[in-house]
């Protein structure tokens, strides 16, 4: 069916049909919009908050993605606040989290945006004890040592939010490998290595942390 079908409104150049037509995985309709001046930063009727592109990552359309970034989509705060929800949403899609992060990275985002609480995406992948996150975000400059309001690293997230044992001392070792700073304090005054004493860590956690003194 042809896209230029007058009987058919979907084909309407506006922000809603946009959405709709990345919401359905259609492409060639993603690029026509765009050919025919649709603005990719517009919003849909009665949403003030989600752009085209938010809609596009959060079906995981890597190629859609592309194709807005390079029409001049734009990173908005509020797109960079979903990313901690990134890898459910994109494994739920059958996508790669990491494509997507690489594609957002290449266009502009921080991945050092402040969320909530003050967290960045290291600290939400360390929290969830994603450790193939935890290594990209490493890779691509996360900052390791970065606050949150409470005064906590990304290690101390480490010692008190990952219950695993086995992802905790993996996640730990990959932190200090990568300059994590073990003699950060919190805002009550406290090290990681006091924070891991006081949690009753296991003690192979304790014990590398006290070698990287």
């Amino acid at each position: 069916m042809s896209l230029l079908k007058k009987s058919d409104n979907s084909i309407t150049p506006n922000a809603e049909n946009l959405v709709l037509a990345i919401e359905s995985g259609d492409l060639a309709r993603v690029k026509y919009f765009i050919a025919v001046g649709v603005d990719v930063n517009s919003l849909p009727p009665d949403e003030s908050v989600v752009p085209p592109l938010g809609y596009a990552i959060a079906y995981g359309h890597t190629d859609m993605i592309k194709v807005l970034l390079k029409a001049g989509a734009k990173v908005h705060d509020f797109l960079i606040a979903q990313l901690p929800h990134l890898p459910s949403i994109v494994e739920a899609a059958g996508q790669e989290v990491y494509d997507i992060l690489t594609l957002l990275i290449k266009a502009g985002i921080d991945v050092n945006f402040s969320l909530e609480e003050g967290d960045t995406l290291l600290h939400k992948a360390v929290e969830d004890a994603d450790t193939p996150l935890v290594d990209f975000l490493l890779r691509v400059g996360a900052n390791v040592n970065r606050y949150n309001q409470y005064g906590w690293t990304p290690l101390m997230s480490a010692v008190f939010y990952v219950d695993s044992d086995s992802y905790q001392l993996e996640i730990v070792k990959s932190l200090l490998e990568n300059g994590a700073d073990i003699k950060l304090e919190d805002n009550s005054g406290k090290s990681v290595l006091a924070q891991a004493k006081e949690a009753g860590v296991r003690k192979e956690v304790v014990q590398l942390l006290q070698e990287s003194i």
